[in-house]
């Protein structure tokens, strides 16, 4: 046999579909004919030097490698040309954190890593967070990989192979669809040889997504069978969300030992706030003023969910804080990536379309957080969320797709890996809150009390979730403001259900759906920023959050306040009663003031300096709750529901207001179509200005105001 045999054998491998090679061998040549792209082809393999000549064209290869990757065979020149072009289409960089095996790496990693293939079969795990960046750090590889080859380096490109809904059970036919897309001069069937000879290194990216009704088992048989086949050398990536499998998970289910597998973590983590702020600064869709803002600090900050490369592209796209805050910051994540799941798991299911997928997938999240809630931890267990999968899914799925569905649970967008591996977690605490805010509304709208209610500590770090999504849902907000109104009245000991209660219906006080408390007593509350409307009647509360609140309607009838904090937007009013400390938050940090007396005089003293004209019929009210929803908010909607804030615009003293607004040029007007229906978005401009009160042309609005239409002015 020869010793040129694998060579023989490769180069057969590329003759036309059913044909057949014809081989003479001496014992110098090799001779091989073959019909190749419709022609015959000749080619002999020297037995001592192993160069190949190519007898039709008259060409010389030092070996059988430089043959297939040439233009007669593989053409790779011509696959990097192709890889180049697409890539322009690509949207600007966004940089990440990366880990190489436990060291920081920088995006060059990739590169170097398949530069120099060892031994045996090198798998490259690439693991990381849903959003975070994995399929960008693959296709920026293809990029460089692809640039080094048309310049002529000797630099296996990459073959980005993506699932798009896919079973990787028949991994030839991914692969072809990844070939002709590229319109590669090889096939499936050729793609084992160019990554065994290191020619080519191929990236399966979102190995996770590639689920079938029996979990992943056919995918983990396709895989070794694929990392048989390539055999002792080669450079294959698999790219999958760091919920889905560990290293030695990993070769267990190749059923590979780590002497025949070279096998390398990259985990890939969001950029620094720096970074980030630096890549939006660069996008000539975002004004110095939005990169300035207080938000991009706040909503930007390190560790935040926002810093995913996903969300920094959406905040691109959204071209400002705008959109962000009248959607709200949480919802604005949430709906985003709760709709870039729905339509991977659309594709990977099929039959079922993205937008009937969310709700149910919606539900799920939240019914997860619920049960976290009621447990008191902040981890699932992947097999009772399996569990759950089912029952929300329950009748809106075949039953091939459910069971596709459930394996897949263990990997879901808003999931992470939690301090043990058969544990799932939320990524931020914040996005917990939000989902668990969400349920609780659920069940207390139809008048059903969960479980967490009468375990879990609520605090105003939960309210402030809370509150978005209670605004975002007005008439569940209304029934469940009523039912828990009624509940808290029937409870008669002091517990940490009626403080949770009393906590709630606190925070949807200042939503301005509860005007009257009796007996409560809220360790830790807030107004969320709104403007309450709202009788305490012997109760006490802890720490209370007034930040951007209006208090003048807030009455406490034999109450107290531990510590009521405050900032520069906060209205009080006279009826505060006993309150021990008032904590003055700024942008520097804050000021305590202490005992009851200073207080009381700190307040008088504030009211005093604030004498503002008698507002009898209440259009300075009015206009107050505008501003400050606007300010949590942006824009408020003229016509399309009272989720939009329109409510405050039906009052028939909203068109005084709007002239007056128009005739000082501060009234912004924006025609959007909603569901088909035109419908006016409405900003104040400098809203901000109207709680501070220092300018004078603002002072002489709110004075115009307060005179309303019917008195002229002196």
């Amino acid at each position: 046999m020869s010793k040129f045999s694998k060579d023989i054998e490769d180069v057969a491998k590329f003759c036309d579909p059913f044909t057949e090679p014809k081989v003479r061998e001496t014992a110098k040549i090799v001779t091989i004919e073959m019909l190749r792209n419709g022609r015959q082809v000749s080619y002999e393999i020297d037995q001592i030097s192993g160069k190949v000549t190519s007898k039709h064209r008259r060409g010389i290869f030092p070996d059988a490698g430089s043959l297939l990757a040439s233009e007669e065979f593989a053409n790779l020149q011509q696959l990097a040309k192709t890889q180049i072009r697409a890539h322009k289409k690509e949207s600007r960089a966004i940089p990440s954190t990366l880990t190489l095996n436990g060291a920081q790496a920088d995006e060059g990693a990739l590169s170097s890593f398949i530069e120099h293939p060892g031994d045996a079969v090198r798998l490259l795990l690439i693991d990381g967070a849903a959003g975070v960046g994995k399929t960008f750090q693959i296709r920026n590889l293809v990029a460089s990989q692809a640039a080094r080859v048309e310049k002529g380096k000797a630099s296996p490109p990459v073959l980005h192979v993506s699932s798009k809904g896919r079973r990787l059970s028949n991994l030839y036919d991914v692969l072809a669809s990844s070939t002709q897309e590229l319109a590669a001069s090889f096939r499936a069937a050729h793609v084992s040889v160019l990554v065994r000879r290191g020619l080519l290194a191929v990236a399966i990216d979102g190995f996770d997504e590639l689920v079938d009704a029996d979990g992943y088992e056919d995918s983990w048989a396709a895989l070794r069978a694929f990392i048989n086949e390539v055999g002792a050398s080669g450079t294959i990536l698999l790219a999958a969300r760091d919920t889905f499998v560990e290293e030695q998970e990993l070769l267990e289910k190749i059923q590979k030992d780590s002497s025949e597998v070279d096998l390398s973590l990259l985990h890939v983590r969001p950029p620094s706030q720096t970074s980030a702020v630096q890549w939006l600064s660069q996008s000539p869709s975002w004004k110095a003023s939005d990169i300035n803002s207080p938000m991009t600090s706040e909503f930007l900050s390190e560790g935040s969910y926002a810093l995913r490369p996903f969300f920094l592209r959406e905040l691109q796209d959204a071209k400002g804080w705008r959109e962000v805050i009248d959607a709200g910051p949480r919802s604005f994540l949430v709906n985003k990536l709760l709709h870039r799941e729905a339509v991977l798991l659309a594709q990977q299911l099929g039959g079922v379309t993205a937008e009937e997928l969310k709700p149910r997938l919606f539900s799920l999240l939240q019914e997860i957080a619920l049960e976290m809630g009621a447990r008191e931890v902040d981890w699932i267990e992947v097999e009772h969320l399996g569990y759950m999968t089912e029952y929300c899914f329950e009748g809106s799925l075949d039953e091939v797709s459910q069971r596709k569905l459930i394996h897949k649970s263990g990997s879901f967008a808003f999931l992470e890996v939690g301090e043990e591996p058969g544990k799932r977690v939320f990524p931020h605490s914040e996005i917990r809150s939000y989902f668990l805010g969400g349920a609780i509304l659920s069940s207390v709208s139809k008048e059903m009390l969960p479980s967490v209610l009468r375990r879990a500590a609520l605090s105003a770090e939960h309210m402030e979730a809370f509150s978005e999504v209670f605004e975002d849902r007005p008439e569940e907000l209304r029934r469940a403001a009523a039912f828990l109104s009624r509940q808290f009245a029937a409870i008669s000991a002091a517990d940490s259900f009626s403080a949770n209660i009393g906590t709630l219906l606190v925070m949807m006080s200042g939503l301005g759906v509860v005007d009257r408390l009796d007996y409560v007593e809220v360790i830790d509350g807030t107004f969320a920023g709104g403007v309450p409307d709202l009788t305490i009647n012997e109760g006490r509360i802890g720490r209370l959050d007034a930040r951007g609140a209006n208090l003048k309607k807030l009455v406490l009838t034999n109450s107290s306040i531990d510590t009521l904090v405050i900032d520069a937007h906060t209205h009080l009013g006279p009826s505060l009663g006993a309150i021990e400390n008032i904590e003055i938050r700024n942008l520097e940090g804050s000021e305590i003031i202490r005992g009851r007396q200073r207080v009381s005089d700190y307040i008088e003293n504030v009211i005093a300096s604030a004498a503002e004209t008698p507002d009898d019929a209440g259009y300075v009210e009015l206009f107050d709750r505008i501003i400050r929803r606007l300010i949590r908010h942006h824009y408020l909607r003229e016509r399309g529901g009272d989720d939009e804030g329109a409510f405050l615009l039906l009052d028939a003293r909203w068109h005084f207001i709007r002239e007056v607004l128009e005739k000082h040029g501060r009234l912004e007007v924006v025609k959007k179509s909603m569901k088909g229906v035109s419908s006016n978005l409405i900003r104040v401009r400098r809203a901000q200005d109207f709680l501070a009160r220092v300018d004078p042309k603002v002072n002489l609005i709110l004075d115009e105001l307060a005179r309303g239409p019917s008195r002229a002015p002196p």
